[in-house]
């Protein structure tokens, strides 16, 4: 019938319409595509339609992707499978076959052009066991053979081979389904044996055990039946594997037997058939199933040496050889000779019957294989006087130190082969390849050098390019006594470990890409070492972390990880053309936080590896580094890689030195420092009182007060010594009584002692928490919420960066010795703040206007009084330097009217950000100029050591010069000259320096004097412009012409680019340099010049001051000078900075409201200068916000956290209901807002008149228009100009500014009558004579709700400016807070503050945030309030598959009022709490918030404080049983809340009662 309906649609003919095509485009089909992309078709192998709505539920649940996969019916029992992305779709394809209800799903990738119609399935995916295989045919060419004849070969898994359980070969291949299944086959070995091998298939589902086929069972056969049992049926199920827990029953040689005469020995499984036996199935075996299997000791490429191999060298793979000896030096080199392309297996758990490919751990080829090569590894070593086997995880050591190294366990050697090798050749041919890696005599010359030279006693090389055999010559030449090497993939890889008989080594995993191993020396414990190579390909990389996390997880010995990473951690680390992806950066940091290793940084070179090629395309990258656990560097002390430029390499070699102990400090004593949690104690306070009023001193005021701060110190040191020990001490002695008490607390004996010691261990948590935040210098975190751990982080980071342990001395040779260090030192600073012997200081004073004014002066030297004494002690922080002190205040004051505008820094009312507008205008104009005869240039000045090269007689002379009264000048000198110096060297102070020039750094007084003595140059620079020897540049035609720029000491000079003006500039530095003792670091010094400028003259110039020219990613003042299309690039760096302070061990360390403050102190304020400047992509702020986002929920690199609360919730005011985070792009606009602000409020500043007269010469910032080619500066503060004009109004004045028409300054924008269009001015509307309003005009020219709003607006009688009124705050002026705010509500969902309980909403959000107890409760109150609670209830909401029960009464769901509130657990603590609390009823079925809420309105604060802590205490009693399996009784959770409670309000009201100090006017 199928040929005649065949025949019947070939005689049918189509109408020209059904001929015509129908063209698709791309576009049609994109999304389409992009589905099928990531699809797979599937059906399931049946004569029986399964249920497929059951089989959809099971297969999401056994595959746990819920709805991120789409399960579409595209056809009669045909499923397309649409996941969201490739790694899911691969995963589900590897980890098949999939069943439901036993039968097979058929599995088939996408392809273009598929239909219902055309598609067919042929065959399914399965993991055979071979058994039967002879010892020395386990080779994966013989599963390679054997899978060809079963059906389509896919792969062999080699994992048990390197565990303890080999006894079947395993492969991967594609079994045809409309054939019957194989059971076994015949392999033909080398020597000609003959051997039977059995088949069993995994995770098979029904299959007919008459026929052989799939897809129907054996009651459903078509076949005709015979009289038949179980027992006589040619197949069974001893076809599936794991169907007895014995493995595979014995069974007999095949005979010659027919098929239907039973075996009497084995009755199940039936006996395998003859290749002559007739069977009763219609495929029988026949001689073309016997497998070829030509394997010998030369072609074997397995990863399983062979056991008879003599080639077969290196350590053994499951045992490791370990020599015991004292070491004779401690350093460690890592030189990697080549890079080049490898790859990194990746494996599931040997063990399991199913392979887990993806996701997986990385496959680990441990040292606890190859039991059976026993013998082998005796004869090989025949020194070894004895050896036994080890249990599973020992190890295997060498008791002779001076034996040679056995060359056991490693790879045979793999030679290429050939096209005219056959696969009947008994040897195949070997080829010649070129000499690399270490196969170059080159480079083995280089080695053993550096071996000779630096003497290290380990060595680990990567990329050797070398098998076995040849790494043990280089070992021999080398002289190491000891080798364990992974052999490279033919042309790529190889790593090898070298060591010397003076330490034990035992290897513990190695792989293509690392060996670990542990390392004892004479100190008396097992260290950690792991030489590491990470995948050159970045798409790979991912396999690297995973194979580092998984070593991370091994064990907690001090580690050591030393490599190439082949990536870096920042952009710093890198030069070339290209940036390096943040994502790849913060997944390598990501993982090195979740390792808990530390960079130990380095010495030498910053680069370790380069591309070898010629600029600009030139690259160098900081790939090999060294980390380490804390707990090494604390066992070696502080150490740094060195890094050693080879002749041969594109890599430096790393040393890292780990014999010699961290320097030890000298005894000395100790220096006075004040410690915060004295303060704590109210005893402190009366002995500071008691030592300064008891001092009966004479002579001088000052001498007295110096006298009695030293008695002062006296006292708190003798008072510390007996007050304060040992905090590790104390608390372990209060643990242990407390232990002791409890363990006999019969009746609640010693209820009273538990609860004091409890007080007591928690006030000793809280002195060690201050003590470490004062060492951290974290000030931004507040003390109290049980952040110890991360101050101790931070402080141990600290003291590790600023500990020296060598200086380069003046002959370029590296010195360690503490005594050396301290002279280099003491003569470079001694040097520093000599005076030069000629300092010409007239020229460059006479430049300089008497500025000061008797006035100011009167304001300098007027006395001393307690308001401005009290103002300066109050601005001191209690846990940092002192800050500006009285005479500093007032010095500020008269800096205004002395400095200069073109100098930005620490005067009140200029910003930095005024300088880098200007600088980028102006760059930006010059980059426009393209034309003329002459160019322009910019040159970005740096002074060396600025503050310390300050010559005290230039000081003087310029402060005379200003206008400063001869007193004050004194006085100033005086605070200058009088200070004398030692250099603390690792906490130790060293030396006497009396300096005769330069003014401190972190003085007070230190930034105002250095602007006093930059007016110099300033002065300079102006009369060279006046005499026209230098010409300044503008930024437009009637602009300001600008000749320089000053931020402290950051200068920035512009002119013409002309040799002649070049020659000026340089003489006025050199005046400037002779007189002022500043120094010009040449080298640091950067040029830009216009694109009109001649090359030539470029060149002269460059010659000329010795710089550079300034490349597209120079800066000024931190920001970028140049912005390319790119703007996520441009800022990539920023991000970077804000990914460094979020990524790492803080989040490990931090609790939940330490995070908080980090997002908004650090994290959040990191862009804030940037974003005054520059409007960042939105694209961008939103990266940087989910980067923020994952930060808060615990999501470090690929995990996927929950994120309880949408980041727009977040944002919101805490008054709110959210946490006040910031909305970086709304934030943005509200920053540029300032910038158009100060271009209306402050006219004058140099900032305001030079965009004014670039772009809105005729008119305000709030009409002000792009403009032809507008800088990006320009176009982001315009961003913010409709955030300023819909929220500002003008306040009549004289009318001279208000356009009657265009600006707001009523309440609606008046309609213009015919006629009136003339007038265009507010100040048209004013008698001039009687300065009021001319009605009679108003009236006729304006509508009458017009005309009377403007003649309600009073006009004061005396004539005054307009002025711009900002509508957002009381003030009426400007503020970023208001207008953050304003864009924030402005774009949020209102329904929630429109509710109706508002106000009581808002009112309780306020109380809660304000309440006396830990951040971490209220932090949890809020979570519970906003319903992010992970309770099982939520999470089942949230996908999570869970027993929504509650754990205690199992019973309820546990949704956050029940286990909060409701639960019997929950009711009997809240039965213990007196007053209305336990009271309170049907508040069972309320949302917790409402039930919250009800409490707080209720009751009083302290109540509601308590509520807030025991809900803490009670959640916490939940976790703990959930993860611990420990419930504490309901008077434990009162008692340790109420405890909690108290402890943490006494401790925060002694830090609030500060003493008031008793200032009297003198």
């Amino acid at each position: 019938m199928a040929d005649h309906l065949a025949d019947s649609l070939l005689k049918v003919k189509l109408t020209d319409e059904e001929e015509d095509s129908i063209v698709i485009t791309g576009a049609n089909r994109a999304i389409a595509l992009e589905e099928c992309e990531h699809s797979l078709l599937g059906r399931f192998l049946t004569h029986r339609p399964p249920n497929l709505r059951a089989a959809k539920t099971t297969l999401r649940t056994a595959w746990r992707m819920g709805d991120e996969v789409r399960m579409v019916d595209v056809g009669p029992g045909l499923i397309q499978f649409k996941f969201r992305n490739a790694f899911q779709m691969r995963w589900v394809l590897e980890h098949s076959p999939w069943n439901f209800d036993n039968h097979l799903l058929l599995l088939r990738r996408w392809e273009s052009g598929m239909t219902p119609a055309n598609l067919t399935f042929t065959h399914a995916l399965f993991w055979i066991q071979v058994w039967g295989v002879p010892f020395d045919l386990m080779a994966e060419e013989v599963g390679e053979a054997i899978g060809r004849k079963i059906g389509r070969f896919i792969k062999v898994d080699r994992s048990p081979w390197f565990g303890d359980q080999a006894s079947n070969l395993r492969i991967r291949v594609e079994v045809p389904i409309d054939k019957p299944l194989l059971r076994g086959g015949f392999v033909l070995s080398p020597d000609g044996q003959r051997v039977w091998v059995q088949y069993k298939y995994e995770r098979l589902a029904s299959f007919c055990h008459r026929c052989g086929l799939m897809g129907h069972a054996t009651t459903q056969c078509n076949t005709t039946p015979q009289q038949e049992d179980a027992s006589t049926l040619p197949y069974g199920e001893w076809l599936k594997a794991g169907h007895t827990a014995r493995g595979p029953q014995p069974q007999p040689r095949p005979t010659n037997k027919p098929a239907n005469q039973t075996n009497p020995v084995a009755s199940n499984p039936p006996p395998p058939p003859t290749p002559n036996s007739p069977e009763s199935h219609p495929h029988p075996p026949n001689p073309d199933t016997t497998i070829k299997a030509n394997i010998s000791p030369s072609d074997n490429h397995g990863d399983l040496p062979n056991p008879s191999s003599s080639e077969d060298h290196g350590l053994p793979k499951n045992k490791t050889l370990t020599k015991h000896g004292q070491p004779d030096m401690a350093t460690i080199t890592g030189p990697t000779p080549i890079i080049a392309v490898s790859e990194m297996t990746l494996g599931g758990d040997p063990r399991a019957d199913t392979p887990v490919d993806l996701p997986s751990t990385p496959k680990i080829e441990s040292a606890n294989h190859y039991a059976n090569q026993f013998e082998e590894i005796k004869t090989k070593t025949k020194a070894l006087k004895s050896w036994k086997r080890t249990e599973k995880g020992e190890t295997l050591s060498v008791s002779n130190p001076r034996m040679e190294a056995p060359t056991v366990g490693q790879k045979r050697i793999s030679y290429a082969i050939s096209d005219a090798d056959t696969e009947d050749s008994p040897t195949p041919k070997k080829t010649k390849r070129p000499l690399t890696g270490l196969g170059n005599p080159k480079a083995i010359r280089i080695l053993r050098n550096l071996a000779k030279e630096k003497d290290p006693v380990m060595m680990f090389l990567i990329e050797t390019k070398l098998d076995v055999k040849r790494m043990e010559k280089v070992r021999a030449s080398v002289g190491f006594q000891y080798v364990f090497t992974v052999p490279s993939k033919g042309r790529s890889g190889g790593l090898a470990l070298m060591w010397k008989d003076s330490i034990e080594v035992r290897v513990q995993t190695f792989s293509q890409h690392h060996v670990d191993v542990h390392v004892h020396m004479d100190t008396n414990s097992w260290w950690r070492l792991t030489g590491f190579y990470g995948h050159p390909e970045p798409h790979k990389r991912h396999e690297t972390w995973k194979l580092l996390n998984h070593l991370g997880s091994r064990n907690q010995a001090p580690w050591l990880c030393m490599g190439d990473f082949n990536e870096i951690l920042s952009q710093e680390e890198k030069r070339g053309v290209h940036l390096q992806p943040l994502r790849q950066m913060m997944d390598f940091r990501d993982t090195i936080t979740a390792c808990s290793l530390i960079d130990i940084g380095y010495r030498g070179p910053p680069y370790t590896w380069n591309n070898n090629r010629d600029p600009p395309a030139f690259v160098q990258e900081r790939l090999d580094r060294a980390l380490a656990t804390s707990e090494w560097l604390t066992l070696f002390g502080f150490k740094e890689a060195i890094h050693i430029p080879t002749s041969k390499s594109d890599h430096l070699a790393i040393q890292v030195d780990f014999h010699k102990s961290a320097p030890q400090k000298p005894k000395r004593k100790s220096l006075f420092r004040f410690e915060e949690k004295w303060s704590y104690k109210p005893e402190c306070e009366q002995v500071i009182a008691t030592a300064w009023q008891t001092a009966q001193l004479t002579g001088s005021p000052m001498f007295q007060v110096t006298e009695k701060i030293k008695l002062c110190r006296q006292a708190l040191m003798k008072w510390c010594g007996t007050t304060f020990g040992s905090v590790k001490k104390q608390l372990d002695q209060k643990k242990s009584e407390m232990e002791h008490l409890m363990s006999s607390n019969l009746d609640g004996a010693h209820n009273q002692s538990i609860y004091r010691l409890k007080g007591e261990i928690n006030e000793l948590l809280l002195q060690d928490e201050l003590h470490w935040r004062q060492r951290s210098r974290a000030v931004w975190l507040e003390s109290g919420d049980k952040n110890t751990k991360f101050f101790h982080q931070k402080a141990t980071q600290r003291r590790r960066t600023n500990t020296i342990t060598g200086l380069l001395d003046s002959s370029d040779l590296w010195q360690e010795d503490t005594q050396v260090i301290g002279r280099i030192i003491e003569n470079y600073f001694s040097q520093m703040f000599t005076s030069a012997t000629q300092c010409q200081t007239e020229i460059t004073t006479e430049t300089l206007d008497q500025v000061v004014t008797p006035l100011h002066n009167q304001t300098l030297l007027s006395p001393y009084t307690a308001e401005e004494i009290k103002k300066a002690v109050f601005q001191m922080h209690p846990s940092k330097s002192p800050g500006p002190d009285v005479l500093a205040n007032r010095l500020q004051q008269v800096l205004p009217s002395v400095i200069s505008d073109s100098q930005s820094a620490f005067i009140p009312g200029r910003l930095i950000t005024d300088n880098v507008a200007v600088a980028f205008e102006l760059l930006h104009s010059m980059k426009q100029k393209r034309t003329g005869i002459t160019g322009q240039m910019a040159m970005k000045l740096d002074m060396s050591k600025a503050y310390d090269r300050v010559e005290w007689k230039f000081l003087r002379a310029a402060m005379l010069k200003l206008g400063f009264a001869s007193r004050w000048v004194e006085l100033i000198m005086e605070c200058v000259t009088t200070p004398t110096y030692s250099i603390l060297i690792n906490g130790i102070p060293q030396g006497f320096i009396k300096p005769s020039r330069g003014i401190r750094q972190g003085d007070p007084l230190s930034p105002y004097l250095f602007l006093l003595c930059a007016e110099g140059l300033s002065g300079l620079l102006r009369k060279a412009e006046r005499e026209n020897k230098i010409h300044g540049v503008a930024a437009s035609r009637y602009g300001p012409k600008i000749s320089h720029l000053l931020f402290a000491d950051d200068s920035l000079l512009l002119s013409k680019a002309s040799v002649e003006e070049c020659q000026n500039i340089l003489r006025i530095l050199d005046i400037y340099e002779n007189s002022s003792g500043q120094k010009i670091n040449r080298e640091k010094t950067a040029l830009f010049f216009s694109p009109n400028t001649k090359e030539n003259t470029q060149a002269e110039i460059t010659k000329l001051l010795g710089a550079s020219s300034t490349s597209t990613t120079e800066k000024y003042l931190g920001l970028p000078i140049f912005i390319g299309k790119s703007k996520n690039k441009t800022f990539q760096g920023l991000k970077e900075k804000v990914a460094k302070k979020l990524s790492g061990w803080k989040e490990k360390k931090l609790s939940k409201a330490g995070r908080e403050i980090l997002i908004k102190a650090v994290a959040q304020a990191i862009p804030s200068y940037t974003m005054s400047c520059f409007k960042l992509p939105k694209s961008w702020c939103d990266d940087l916000q989910r980067m923020v986002a994952r930060f808060w929920w615990g999501q470090q690199s690929s995990e996927r956290k929950l994120h309880w609360v949408n980041w727009t919730s977040l944002c919101r005011a805490k008054k709110e209901g959210g946490l006040g985070f910031r909305n970086l792009h709304r934030f943005n606009i509200a920053l540029l807002a300032k910038q158009g602000w100060r271009l209306l409020d402050s006219p004058h500043t140099l900032f305001s008149r030079v965009f004014k007269a670039k772009y809105f010469p005729s008119t305000s910032f709030l009409h002000a228009k792009p403009g032809h080619k507008p800088s990006f500066l320009w176009s982001s503060i315009l961003a913010a100009q409709n955030l300023l004009r819909s929220n500002t109004q003008w306040t009549v004045g004289n009318g001279r500014s208000i356009g009657v028409w265009t600006d707001h300054w009523l309440p609606r924008i008046p309609t213009c009558r015919p006629g009136a269009e003339h007038i265009e001015k507010v100040y048209h509307l004013i008698d001039p004579d009687t300065h009021s309003w001319n009605r009679q005009l108003i009236q006729e020219n304006f509508a009458p709700q017009d005309a009377s709003a403007i003649l309600a607006i009073q006009l004061n009688a005396i004539t005054r400016p307009d002025s711009l009124c900002w509508q957002n705050t009381r003030s009426k002026l400007f503020t970023v807070r208001s207008a953050y705010h304003h864009t924030l509500h402005a774009n949020l969902d209102h329904s929630h503050s429109e509710s109706s309980s508002a106000i009581h909403l808002r009112r309780f959000w306020k109380s809660m945030w304000r309440l006396s107890v830990p951040s971490k409760c209220k932090h949890l109150l809020w979570r519970a309030c906003t319903a992010s609670l992970p309770t099982r209830n939520n999470l089942r909401h949230r996908g999570i598959m869970v027993d929504p029960k509650c754990l205690f009464c199992n019973i309820e769901t546990e949704t956050i009022t029940h286990i909060l509130w409701a639960c019997p657990m929950a009711r009997n603590v809240w039965g213990i709490v007196p007053g209305k609390l336990q009271k309170m009823s049907h508040t069972e079925n309320l949302d917790f918030r409402d039930l919250t809420m009800a409490v707080a309105s209720s009751t009083h604060r302290r109540d509601f404080e308590l509520w807030t802590v025991i809900t803490w205490s009670i959640w916490t009693a939940r976790n703990k049983f959930l993860f611990e399996g420990i419930q504490d009784h309901p008077d434990t959770i009162y008692n340790s809340a109420t405890s909690f409670l108290l402890e943490y309000q006494n401790i925060t009201m002694r830090s609030r009662i500060m003493p008031t100090p008793d200032i009297q006017q003198s």
